[in-house]
């Protein structure tokens, strides 16, 4: 599958505007300079569990940020691949992003570590610190047997099946699946699957059914490892602000309708 990069997909202007208003919010909380501030921004694909990098709303933030002339702009995606995420933001950025100004990590923490401000560019449930919402358990299902009749229906026989199924770790209980051939050597899919394991993160433009969301970041973690004054920037609504004011984070929300 071929790969394009963000670059070749042009942003609305009322998009871009909306995201350059966005990163002058955060050069004013910091007294209206990045010189010397190390600024990370947590997530980089265009929504969350998903490496579809098309229209990335922190390509156009990088660049902007780039211009106040920051020590080092962190980038930081749990999903996308770090090299991947570096050919891009260099194809679209050019020889500016190729100063080494701009850092991509495969490390939350590490990504913030020493920042001066985070801002959260994409929905995912690891940057989140609001409470998981609890969901109820689906009832066990329940042993249809003994049947009515000597040959059961294929209606008893699939309820068999799923009764079969939580009681055993095979999916196959009742052994009346066909075996899936091998694919071949050289399979385009088995080969992005076993890198994706290998390196813990999709690659190219992927789909939601390549991720599997990891552990949430230890925000009081990362309060200890930022420089003052600690600014959190939300631009996704995943942060519960009375939590993070705990911490001594200095928070501000942005919503939806900003564009991010």
């Amino acid at each position: 599958m071929t790969r394009s990069l963000a670059l070749s997909v042009s942003t609305p202007a009322s998009a871009t505007s909306s995201r350059d208003r966005f990163s002058s919010r955060v050069v004013r909380s910091l007294n209206n300079t990045l010189v010397g501030k190390k600024i990370t921004i947590l997530g980089y694909a265009f929504k969350k569990n998903t490496s579809d990098t098309r229209e990335a709303p922190a390509l156009e933030m990088i660049k902007t940020l780039l211009e106040e002339r920051p020590r080092e702009i962190a980038v930081f995606d749990p999903c996308c691949n770090p090299l991947v995420v570096k050919e891009e933001i260099e194809a679209f950025l050019g020889p500016v992003a190729q100063s080494g100004n701009v850092c991509v990590y495969g490390d939350g923490y590490a990504a913030c570590d020493g920042s001066t401000a985070i801002v959260i560019a994409t929905e995912f449930d690891e940057f989140s610190n609001k409470q998981a919402p609890v969901t109820a358990k689906p009832a066990a299902k329940r042993d249809p047997r003994p049947f009515a009749a000597t040959d059961p229906t294929p209606a008893e026989l699939l309820a068999l099946h799923k009764y079969l199924v939580q009681l055993t770790d095979s999916e196959d209980p009742l052994r009346r699946f066909n075996t899936e051939p091998d694919c071949q050597p050289d399979c385009p899919d088995c080969r992005r699957n076993l890198e994706a394991r290998e390196t813990g993160h999709a690659t190219g433009m992927g789909s939601a059914g390549e991720y599997r969301p990891k552990e949430r970041l230890d925000w009081a973690r990362i309060s200890a490892s930022m420089s003052k004054p600690r600014w959190l920037f939300d631009g996704r609504g995943v942060i519960d602000a009375k939590e993070i004011a705990k911490l001594g984070i200095r928070f501000e929300s942005v919503g939806r309708q900003s564009g991010l």
